[in-house]
């Protein structure tokens, strides 16, 4: 078991360095990044009401705690009543949002769809982005040459 595990380590780390680079060249998600440019530049404003109920999601980096609250929400167009999610820094407490949708299509919607667009963009160029992905990347070759250097070693008589 430790054998295979010490192939998959290097493995998980160049992944993880290859979507860290991707994400400095901005290519991870281009479709939403498309639907929020079109939400920004033509969506029209409508109101919306968050779902009373909401998850909470707790995610570690480096020994800190980083909550999120995960809510559904509702808005209508004419007579039809659309849905989406958004994920908030603090647990919601106004029912009442403001939501853009594109007029050609509902289906595509956003609460505050330029701060989306700002965070997709933020980690775009991001030199600290490129710099962990490489080193993570590069450290995950050498790992993995290592054990399969050391792997041969062990197997020759």
């Amino acid at each position: 078991m430790s054998k295979i595990l010490s192939f998959l380590v290097p493995l998980a780390m160049l992944i993880i360095g290859i979507q860290f680079i991707r994400d400095y060249f901005g290519v991870t998600e281009p479709e939403k990044r498309e639907k929020l440019e079109l939400l920004v530049a033509q969506g029209q404003e409508t109101d919306g009401i968050l779902n009373p109920e909401y998850t909470e999601k707790v995610t570690k980096i480096r020994r800190r705690k980083i909550v999120s609250y995960e809510v559904g929400y509702k808005f209508k167009v004419g007579e039809t009543e659309y849905t989406g999610t958004k994920s908030l820094r603090s647990p919601p407490t106004d029912p009442l949002v403001k939501i853009k949708y594109l007029p050609s299509d509902p289906n595509v919607n956003e609460i505050e769809p330029e701060a989306a667009l700002a965070s997709l963009n933020s980690s775009k160029g991001d030199s600290g982005t490129l710099l962990f992905g490489l080193a993570l990347a590069l450290g995950g070759l050498g790992y993995a040459y290592y054990r399969y250097s050391s792997y041969k070693k062990a197997v020759q008589p």
